[in-house]
């Protein structure tokens, strides 16, 4: 999915976009589903940084990826974000609010680099 599209279908029908953040610094993938994420998980949702650590939260990185990240067969969609000014990224992150009843966007560490206890 194209920026302008993401944009236009975040602000005209909502979901929830699905920041994959690796590091810090990048790099970062951007996902779109037209669900609430926060109402479907099973799991507690917290910020990237806390997410990050591993433990407790691991279980909800795992399940994102396979409910909708996953590369062969993940429900939500892929946006194309290259070129893309990060300030038009923020102002777009900025709308979507918890309180927002439309839009939303959540960050979510990737399993891959989140430490993990044994047996996880």
């Amino acid at each position: 999915m194209g920026w302008a599209e993401f944009q236009r279908t975040m602000r005209e029908s909502g979901g929830t976009c699905i920041e994959e953040r690796f590091s810090a610094k990048g790099p970062v993938r951007f996902w779109w589903t037209p669900e609430n994420v926060y109402s479907e998980s099973p799991h507690a949702i917290i910020d990237w940084f806390t997410m990050r650590k591993g433990g407790r939260f691991v279980p909800f990185a795992l399940w994102c990826r396979e409910r909708y990240t996953r590369a062969d067969g993940g429900s939500a969609i892929m946006v194309e974000t290259w070129g893309v000014p990060q300030k038009e990224i923020y102002a777009l992150w900025a709308e979507c609010r918890p309180e927002s009843q439309k839009a939303r966007w959540i960050e979510v560490a990737p399993p891959e680099i989140m430490p993990r206890r044994a047996g996880q």
